[in-house]
C-alpha cells in the first residue's frame, strides 16, 4: 500500500487518457444498445473533442520537433 501511495506503480498519463477514451466508447456503446440516441451524441462527441485536442497538441508538438531540427541541421 505504501508503493501505492508514493507514486510507484501509479497510471502513467497516457494509461489514464486511454482508460477515459475507452470508457467513454463503452459508454456510448451501452446507450446505443439502450436506444438513447441523443445520449450517445453528446458521449461520442466528447470522445470525438478528446481525440481533436490530442491531434492538435500532436501536430503543435511535431511542429516544434521539426522547427527544432531543421534549425539544428542549418547550424551545422
Amino acid at each position: 500500500m505504501r508503493r501505492w501511495r508514493d507514486g510507484e506503480g501509479a497510471p502513467s498519463a497516457k494509461t489514464m487518457a486511454w482508460a477515459r477514451e475507452w470508457a467513454l466508447a463503452t459508454a456510448a456503446d451501452v446507450l446505443a444498445a439502450a436506444w438513447e440516441q441523443d445520449l450517445v451524441d453528446d458521449v461520442r462527441a466528447r470522445l470525438q473533442g478528446i481525440k481533436r485536442r490530442a491531434a492538435e497538441q500532436g501536430r503543435a508538438i511535431h511542429a516544434a520537433a521539426r522547427a527544432k531540427a531543421e534549425a539544428a541541421a542549418s547550424a551545422t
